[in-house]
């Protein structure tokens, strides 16, 4: 509980309070306004993270859609489980077409 106090009452930057919260966990956040939330895309984000979630090294995915902003944060044992994703075939093409779904993407890694 010290840390989230930490975390609260020492304005940290979302790295550090990562790095706290997240000790010995590899995390992507990955947050993107999407263009049209359809069906398509909605189908396609869940056999993206399915995807995800069948993987090695795999720990936790939250996602979720505010005001059209996704908010994505998938945690993972380690950076080479994360870079085993990068290479997942559905998660390639997902990168080929990050501007047909998004107006704009961020993406930012935290160990």
């Amino acid at each position: 509980m010290s840390q989230v106090c930490d975390i609260i009452y020492n304005s940290v930057t979302v790295q550090e309070a990562a790095s706290i919260l997240f000790k010995g966990m590899y995390q992507v956040m990955f947050i993107g306004k999407v263009k049209d939330l359809n069906e398509e895309y909605q189908q396609y984000s869940d056999s993206l993270y399915d995807t995800a979630r069948c993987l090695s090294g795999f720990i936790a995915l939250e996602s979720e859609v505010i005001d059209g902003v996704e908010i994505t944060i998938s945690k993972w044992k380690g950076k080479e489980d994360v870079l085993e994703w990068a290479k997942d075939p559905l998660h390639v093409e997902a990168k080929k077409q990050v501007h047909k779904w998004y107006e704009w993407y961020k993406s930012y890694h935290f160990s």
